[in-house]
């Protein structure tokens, strides 16, 4: 692992594919929920020696999450949220610069996770610190609160494998599930529910969800139930999550990075490149990316950023 890109004022939370670089989103927080910070998006490309591209959000508020349409060479179509209710589409544009449009929102909660099927086929999920969670479903068109959701606290990650099925995370112990158009909450599966944080899988069997308070927490769904994994058992709590191909990427606090190669068994543990907090994880095309801040000192000391980066993105056959 090596460190691809620092950022001196912005915290890096989120990263994503985007056909032929990634898109690592973040920014400064806001002071309160009434005082939104400000967003920054990196577009990375593929090609190491090529400088990022840095660019401002839209709208105010902190962006905490991104997701891409699609992976695919020539694609360019993200969805990023944040604070304040923030959403943005992030869209490529052949000989200029990418469009950044700023989608209306009914919510000002902040919008930690976002999932876009289409765009006009996304959800965004998140909540205000000691509130309720809050489930947003729209589009290009705009979005609307999906008032069918059961009450649970405050959401922080949302995951899909395909349109029926889908996974969302929060507080608490918080595990929400969608099956075609009802929701579920289900029991966290030890006496001490602890937050969770990330929430990623490879299909509708095969879902992780990450966190901790004072430890690292790993549960798995099977397609019928959660289990808690103690093979994280003695790690420090976690935020970053990626599984593909039988592999499944962990990360979390002073630049913790580990993989384990199967459903089950121990992780191997890497040399930390960084002793920031990391918070998001991602593979893509052979090779594997971590972001993050000095998230746990938030108030303390002004917010600094890493993107890190293992391998080189290998072009598809």
């Amino acid at each position: 692992w090596q460190v691809r890109h620092s950022e001196d004022s912005a915290w890096l939370l989120s990263v994503s594919a985007l056909g032929g670089k990634v898109l690592a989103v973040g920014g400064k927080p806001g002071p309160s929920p009434t005082q939104p910070g400000s967003g920054v998006i990196l577009a990375v490309p593929d090609d190491s020696a090529a400088a990022p591209q840095r660019l401002p959000s839209p709208q105010p508020g902190m962006l905490w999450w991104t997701h891409s349409l699609s992976t695919a060479a020539g694609a360019g179509v993200a969805w990023l949220c944040g604070e304040s209710g923030s959403i943005v589409r992030y869209a490529e544009q052949a000989g200029a610069a990418p469009e950044l449009r700023a989608i209306p929102s009914p919510s000002t909660a902040t919008l930690y996770g976002i999932w876009a099927f289409s765009d006009d086929d996304v959800w965004a999920v998140g909540g205000t610190e000691g509130g309720p969670g809050v489930v947003l479903h729209g589009g290009l068109a705009g979005f609307a609160v999906d008032s069918t959701v059961p009450s649970v606290p405050i959401l922080f990650k949302v995951f899909a494998s395909d349109p029926g099925h889908l996974f969302v995370v929060g507080h608490a112990g918080t595990l929400l599930r969608r099956v075609g158009s009802t929701w579920t909450l289900d029991p966290y599966p030890g006496s001490a529910p602890d937050r969770l944080l990330t929430v990623w899988g490879t299909s509708a069997t095969e879902v992780y969800a990450v966190g901790g308070l004072g430890s690292a927490r790993l549960l798995a769904f099977d397609g019928q139930r959660w289990q808690l994994d103690e093979a994280v058992a003695g790690l420090v709590p976690l935020a970053g999550l990626f599984a593909a191909g039988g592999d499944v990427l962990i990360a979390g606090q002073r630049g913790l990075i580990a993989e384990r190669h199967g459903r089950s068994g121990a992780f191997t543990v890497g040399e930390a490149a960084t002793d920031l907090d990391l918070h998001g994880a991602l593979g893509q095309a052979g090779a594997h990316y971590a972001v993050g801040g000095n998230l746990s000192q938030y108030g303390l000391l002004p917010p600094r950023g890493v993107l890190l980066q293992r391998g080189s993105p290998q072009p598809s056959p």
